[in-house]
């Protein structure tokens, strides 16, 4: 008995907060025609919007379009503006490689014909040296002026000949006329076997 005495009294005791649920619920209830016509109200202001929303987003299509073929003219001619860059720097880029490889070639050519210039010169000297030190075909080796003998005679005929200029001008009749001697001997020149 004691504990349905108990449950009855916290039933009695929250009765009035059911009370008052249960008049709040009814009042909801009584706000639920209200709030259907605001509902019906807002669901035509929105399909009076409509025709206004598509006519904007028609005007935003037109406006996108309009914007992305200026961006693409822009781009467009940023890409025609590089391109002229990248073709005139090739071009420098072109001229000054032609430049040099013209500038190599002529010093390449220019060094051939100096290395050449000096080979022939240097097979010239050597020829030069070469005919100066080696004897004539048929020709007696020279050979020194000590080994040479000539008589008194001779000698004078020489000393006459390697006289100054005017008396080498002189007529051959008034030169004066050395004796000749049939039996003076004649310039004995070594051979080459005289050496060995």
């Amino acid at each position: 008995m004691g504990t349905i005495d108990a449950q009855i009294g916290r039933l009695l005791e929250s009765l009035p907060r059911h009370h008052e649920g249960a008049q709040g619920l009814a009042r909801q209830l009584a706000l639920l025609p209200d709030t259907q016509r605001q509902l019906e109200a807002l669901r035509a202001e929105a399909d009076g919007l409509q025709p206004a929303l598509i006519a904007l987003d028609r005007v935003y299509g037109e406006l996108a379009a309009s914007i992305t073929c200026e961006n693409a003219s822009e781009l467009e001619q940023q890409e025609s503006e590089h391109r002229q860059a990248r073709l005139s720097h090739y071009e420098q880029l072109q001229s000054a490689m032609d430049a040099q490889y013209a500038d190599t070639v002529r010093d390449a050519a220019q060094s051939r014909a100096e290395s050449a210039l000096r080979l022939f010169q240097r097979d010239l000297d050597s020829y030069r040296q070469g005919q100066a030190v080696r004897p004539r075909p048929h020709t007696p080796v020279s050979t020194p002026a000590a080994a040479i003998v000539l008589p008194p005679s001779s000698q004078r005929d020489m000393d006459d000949f390697f006289s100054d200029v005017s008396a080498t001008d002189e007529p051959r009749s008034e030169r004066p006329q050395h004796p000749q001697q049939d039996d003076s001997p004649s310039v004995a020149i070594l051979e080459d076997e005289d050496f060995e």
